[in-house]
This record gives C-alpha cells, sequence and structure tokens, in this order.
C-alpha cells in the first residue's frame, strides 16, 4: 500500500473514533441530565405517610444508637422512657401480671422507683424505695415514717358526708382524730392502745373516758354550763351547778 493509501486509511479509523468519543460524550451528558433529574425529583417529592404501622416492639434510639424509649405489647403493654446513661426513668404500664393497672411509675437514678401512680392512687417514695406518702380519691392522704408506717391521714369530704384528720404514734396506733360528720366536729384522742380516752364534740361538750371506755367526766354547755362526774358503774357522783 502507498504512503498516501496508508495515510487515507488512518484519517478514516480517526474520523470514527471522534465520532464514536463525540457520542459516547453526549450520552454520557444526557445520562448525567437524567440522574440529576432524578434526585431533584426524590428531593422534593413529598414524604410518604404510612396509614397504618403493626408491630410487636418499638424501639426508639438516638444519635449513639442507645434507646431512649421503648413501647411494647407485653403482657398488658408498656411504655418506658430511658435517660442518656440507658436508665429506665419512666415507665407506663396498661397492666401487670395481677391485672392491675394502668401504672405510672418514676425512677431516680439508681433505678428505685420514687412515685407509683395506679388506679388505687399515687404513691411516693424515698429513694430506699420506701413508700411515703400515699394520694387516693377515696382514702385521701396519707403519709408514713421511715417504717413505713402511717403517722397523719387525711381525707376530704367522702361519700358519708365526713372528713377527718388522723395523726398515729410509731406504733402503728391512731392518737389523734379530728373529723367533721356532717354539721358536727369533733376532736378525739386515745391513749397507746388505741381506746378513746377524750372527744370533744362541737356544740354538745367535753368527755373524758376510763380505760373501759365509760364517760367518767362531762363538762357542757349545750343548754346551760354543766359539768358531771361518772363513778365505775355510770352513776353520777358529782354534778354541778
Amino acid at each position: 500500500m502507498h504512503l498516501e493509501d496508508r495515510v487515507a486509511a488512518l484519517e478514516e479509523v480517526l474520523d470514527g473514533t471522534r465520532r464514536r468519543s463525540r457520542w459516547l460524550a453526549g450520552a454520557l451528558t444526557v445520562s448525567c441530565g437524567v440522574l440529576v433529574v432524578l434526585l431533584l425529583t426524590a428531593q422534593s417529592a413529598p414524604t410518604q405517610t404510612a396509614e397504618e404501622l403493626r408491630t410487636r416492639r418499638l424501639v426508639i434510639v438516638d444519635d449513639r444508637d442507645q434507646q431512649r424509649a421503648v413501647l411494647t405489647v407485653g403482657v398488658g403493654g408498656s411504655l418506658i422512657l430511658f435517660d442518656e446513661q440507658g436508665r429506665g426513668r419512666v415507665g407506663l404500664i396498661a397492666n401487670d401480671l395481677e391485672g392491675n393497672g394502668p401504672e405510672l411509675s418514676f425512677f431516680a437514678g439508681d433505678g428505685q422507683p420514687v412515685s407509683l401512680g395506679t388506679q388505687y392512687g399515687l404513691i411516693l417514695r424515698d429513694p430506699q424505695g420506701r413508700n411515703r406518702a400515699w394520694l387516693s380519691a377515696q382514702s385521701g392522704l396519707v403519709l408514713y415514717d421511715l417504717s413505713q408506717r402511717p403517722t397523719v391521714g387525711m381525707r376530704g369530704v367522702g361519700a358519708d358526708g365526713g372528713s377527718f384528720v388522723k395523726l398515729w404514734d410509731p406504733s402503728g396506733h391512731a392518737r389523734v382524730e379530728l373529723s367533721l360528720d356532717n354539721d358536727v366536729a369533733s376532736v378525739g384522742l386515745t391513749d397507746a392502745a388505741g381506746r378513746g380516752r377524750a372527744v370533744l364534740l362541737d356544740g354538745a361538750g367535753f368527755a373524758l373516758l376510763d380505760a373501759s371506755g365509760r364517760v367518767r367526766a362531762f363538762m357542757g354547755a349545750a343548754t346551760q354550763p354543766n359539768f358531771t362526774i361518772y363513778g365505775a358503774q355510770g352513776g353520777i357522783d358529782w354534778t354541778a351547778p
């Protein structure tokens, strides 16, 4: 082949190569354009919202993959919220193993429950987990000592129309009771055995009782001032005026 022929053949090959390069460049440009359009469309598309999500356990984690909330059906359904150290701090239980519920609990950093809300009322506990206060719509408010014995009890107007305040001694005996029964107010004092020893009645008078519960002295002013002392058998020993 002459030199001219080889040069012509080489130019033809180069022309074909240029045409293929321009075609590939054009195809690449179109492909990049389509990809950009798809990405922009995906970013601008509205978020899809599922009408229903079904699961038996849902765990929500933070940026460190630490669980912060757990929702599960379990025995009766529960929701637990955790702090940054992974300690449970708030718990909501729909129903426990004994069928009691619902229940709302708050926990201290060491895991001890500091308050417990149930269908029976709200219970407050100290850092050692001891019950220290109980608030109930039916029973009122009760405060407890370190041995979890009641020390103070209060109740608003109940179904019977009465309300009261009680004070207990360290042995668990109610020693003082201030009550309002309908329109009658009274104060009652008891001994260490729980026996009534003194009663003050609004509009009636003041009575002292012995260990057997018999009235031994009475001072009243319902109709006119009077003071009476009774014997062991209930008879009047002395009275004035």
